[in-house]
C-alpha cells in the first residue's frame, strides 16, 4: 500500500514526471547504487556518503513502493569480488 508523503510524491513527480518506480531506480543505478534480490539497496562504496537527492529517491522507493532499504556498510555484501 503506498505511504510516501504528499510531499514527496510531489518531488518525485516533479523530477521524474510520474510516481513510478523506474525514474528513481534508474537514477539510483546510474550513480552506482546495486539492487539485490532481496530489494536492498548497495551502495557504490562502504564508505559512500549518500547525496540529498539519492536519499529522496531511496526513501521514496521504500516507502511508496516496499523496497528494504539500504544494506548495512558492514554487510559482506561490499567484499564480494566477482571472478569475472
Amino acid at each position: 500500500m503506498p505511504a510516501a508523503s504528499e510531499e514527496l510524491a510531489n518531488l518525485i513527480i516533479k523530477w521524474f514526471g510520474s510516481i513510478s518506480d523506474r525514474g528513481p531506480y534508474k537514477f539510483l543505478h546510474s550513480h552506482g547504487f546495486r539492487l539485490t534480490e532481496h530489494y536492498l539497496w548497495v551502495k557504490p562504496s562502504r564508505s559512500y556518503t549518500l547525496s540529498d537527492d539519492e536519499w529522496y529517491c531511496l526513501k521514496f522507493l521504500v516507502d511508496e513502493w516496499d523496497f528494504g532499504g539500504l544494506v548495512a556498510s558492514n554487510d559482506p555484501v561490499y567484499d564480494f569480488k566477482p571472478s569475472v
